[in-house]
C-alpha cells in the first residue's frame, strides 16, 4: 500500500503524486496527472470512468450525501488545482487533447479563447468536418463570392444548390463565417 500524508485541509502526496479532494467528494482523490483515486475501500484504487459523446473522460461518483453526481474527469482536475469555476469559464486542455487531464494541461477559459484554441490545435469541427454539415465548402465559397457580388437570394440558392436558410446563415455570418 501506498504511504499518504496529509498537508492542509484537501491536499495528499501519495508517493511522489500530489492529490487534492473536492469538497462534497471526500472519497474521492484527484491526482495532478489526473487520475480520480477511490477511497471507499482500504486500499485506494484508481477509477476507470468511461467516455461521454463528445469524447471527454467523465465518472459517476457518490458525494458525501451518498447521491450520484457525474463530472468530466477535467473539470474535476481543474477545480482542485485551479480553484472553483467562474461564471462564464469552461475548461480549457492547453496542448488540444480531450484525454490529456493532466493539472499543467488544464486552465479555466472563456468560450471564445477554448474556440480559439481548438482552432490553433486544428481539433475544431468546422466546415465540412463538422458532423452537421449540409453543404460542401465548395457550395459555401460560391455562396459567399455571390453574395458579395450583390446576387439575389433566388441566384444564391440556385448557383450554389443550397436552401434559402443555409444561404442566409452564410450571408450573415452564422455559418461558414471564416470564409
Amino acid at each position: 500500500m501506498v504511504e499518504c500524508v496529509t498537508i492542509g485541509a484537501a491536499t495528499l502526496y501519495c508517493g511522489d503524486m500530489e492529490t487534492k479532494t473536492l469538497p462534497g467528494l471526500s472519497r474521492y482523490g484527484i491526482r495532478a496527472d489526473g487520475e480520480i483515486e477511490s477511497y471507499w475501500k482500504e486500499n485506494p484504487s484508481i477509477l476507470v470512468g468511461g467516455t461521454d459523446k463528445d469524447g471527454y473522460r467523465k465518472f459517476v461518483l457518490i458525494d458525501d450525501h451518498g447521491s450520484r453526481r457525474y463530472a468530466r474527469r477535467a473539470s474535476l482536475v481543474c477545480t482542485a488545482f485551479h480553484g472553483p469555476k467562474e461564471k462564464g469559464k469552461e475548461v480549457r486542455h492547453l496542448d488540444g487533447s480531450r484525454t490529456n487531464d493532466a493539472a499543467n494541461n488544464l486552465a479555466w477559459a472563456t468560450h471564445k479563447e477554448n474556440i480559439s484554441d481548438k482552432i490553433s490545435h486544428g481539433t475544431y469541427q468546422r466546415g465540412e468536418q463538422a458532423s452537421h454539415v449540409k453543404i460542401t465548402q465548395q457550395q459555401a465559397e460560391i455562396a459567399k463570392r455571390l453574395w458579395i457580388s450583390g446576387a439575389s437570394i433566388g441566384t444564391v440558392m440556385r448557383e450554389a444548390g443550397v436552401t434559402r436558410a443555409i444561404a442566409y446563415n452564410i450571408k450573415y455570418g452564422n455559418s461558414w463565417a471564416w470564409l
